[in-house]
C-alpha cells in the first residue's frame, strides 16, 4: 500500500475534482487491457512533453533516478531511492507513489509537495490527495503527513483483519472449529 498524488493540468473553466475523476475513469478504461496499452506507441509530441516535465523533475531533485526499462513504456519514472518516492510521469498526469511504513513521513511528503511548484509553474499542474478527498497544495503538508501516519499506525491491523478473513473465508462452511 502506498500514499499517491496525482498532478494534473484543469482545462480553464473546468472543475479540478471532477476533472480528477474524469481522468481516473479515462485511466482505468485504457489500462483495462494492459498489454495493449504498455505497447502503444506514445505520439512524439507527448514524449517530448514528457520528458520536459522529467527533465524539470531532475533538475529539482538531482536525486532522483530514471528507470530505463529494456523496451519504451507509455510513462517516465524517476526514483528518489533514499526516500523511496517515486514520481511516474505519463501522457496527461504525474503519479507520486510513497510506501507506508517509511520512517521518514515528514521528508517523504516535503519531497512530494516540493514538487508541486515546479510542476505548476511548467504547465498549470494542480495536486489531488485522494487520501484526503481533494485539491492540495503545500499548505496542506501538515494534513498529509498526518494521514500518513495515521494510516501508517493503523495498516498492520488492517492487513491482519484481511489475512484473517482471508483464512475464514477460505474455510469451508460447514466447520465450526
Amino acid at each position: 500500500m502506498s500514499y499517491d498524488l496525482t498532478l494534473f493540468r484543469v482545462p480553464e473553466g473546468a472543475d479540478a475534482a471532477q476533472t480528477y475523476h474524469e481522468l481516473l475513469a479515462r485511466q482505468e478504461r485504457e489500462t483495462g487491457d494492459l498489454d495493449s496499452w504498455l505497447k502503444r506507441p506514445v505520439p512524439e509530441p507527448v514524449r517530448a512533453e514528457m520528458r520536459r516535465v522529467a527533465d524539470a523533475l531532475k533538475t529539482w531533485r538531482p536525486a532522483l533516478e530514471e528507470f530505463q526499462p529494456k523496451s519504451p513504456l507509455p510513462w517516465i519514472e524517476l526514483n528518489d531511492e533514499d526516500l523511496a518516492v517515486q514520481f511516474c510521469i505519463c501522457e496527461r498526469t504525474v503519479g507520486v507513489t510513497m510506501p507506508y511504513f517509511g520512517e521518514r513521513a515528514q521528508e517523504m511528503m516535503e519531497c512530494a509537495a516540493g514538487c508541486f511548484e515546479i510542476l505548476n509553474s511548467l504547465g498549470g499542474f494542480v495536486e489531488y490527495d485522494p487520501q484526503l478527498g481533494r485539491i492540495v497544495t503545500t499548505a496542506d503538508l501538515g494534513d498529509m503527513v498526518a494521514v500518513y501516519r495515521r494510516v501508517d499506525r493503523e495498516l498492520p491491523g488492517i492487513v491482519a483483519g484481511v489475512r484473517q478473513s482471508a483464512s475464514a473465508a477460505a474455510k469451508p462452511w460447514w466447520k465450526v472449529w
